[in-house]
């Protein structure tokens, strides 16, 4: 199986953006690349180090699944 965006060598790079969205909930800006002096997310600051960290960004979408009817 071969992955769209995938190069192998000799094939053009693609000129479309590589987008990495990670969505959680319940976090806040809990995370150390927001500035949490006690949070332990280094694989997190990392990925935001290198690239875009959105500071303002809100959704009216919730996010957790209803529960089941009794």
């Amino acid at each position: 199986m071969v992955l769209p965006g995938i190069s192998f060598g000799g094939e053009k790079k693609s000129e479309q953006p590589n987008i990495l969205w990670l969505s959680c909930e319940d976090t806040s800006p809990d995370l150390g690349c927001y500035g949490d002096k006690y949070a332990v997310t280094p694989n997190i600051d990392n990925l935001a180090a290198q690239g875009v960290r959105y500071e303002n960004c809100f959704t009216h979408a919730g996010s957790a699944r209803p529960l089941a009817a009794a």
